[in-house]
């Protein structure tokens, strides 16, 4: 009888910060099975897209080129160094952490996401609690296990 795939999805939130390299390092480390996938996920925000002359959709979209090629950059060599499949998803939002933290949480729910692995950022207490914090969110709201990487 022929075993059924164990393969898991993963999702690792990531935006330009040396805290998700050691999240992800850990992730493949500690977590990571063979046949697991990866997923990247950044938002950019949409602030960038709107401004007093109105960018075109041709713009939008070099700009969500240019987030998924940093990814590609910064990220996936360590996938590659372990030979761990990986996709790369970047989506359009607003830019406050509770939006973030809705995709995040959104994309873990249609992934069916074994774990959302995510790092913490050294914010003060009054910054957290002024703009908030995606992974503060993440860790309320979302109904897929949460791993946080202080």
């Amino acid at each position: 009888m022929a075993e059924a795939s164990s393969s898991r999805d993963l999702l690792v939130p990531v935006d330009d910060t040396e805290e998700n390299e050691r999240a992800l390092e850990w992730a493949l480390e500690h977590i990571h099975k063979q046949g697991d996938v990866v997923h990247f996920l950044h938002v950019v925000p949409q602030s960038q897209f709107t401004s007093v002359i109105q960018q075109s959709e041709q713009q939008e979209e070099m700009l969500v080129d240019q987030a998924h090629n940093w990814i590609q950059e910064r990220f996936t060599h360590t996938c590659d160094q372990v030979g761990a499949e990986y996709k790369v998803t970047v989506l359009k939002g607003t830019s406050d952490a509770d939006s973030i933290g809705q995709f995040v949480c959104h994309q873990a729910e249609q992934l069916g996401a074994a774990v959302v692995v995510m790092a913490a950022h050294n914010k003060g207490r009054q910054v957290k609690f002024i703009v908030g914090s995606v992974t503060q969110f993440c860790t309320k709201f979302c109904s897929k296990t949460v791993l946080v990487m202080h």
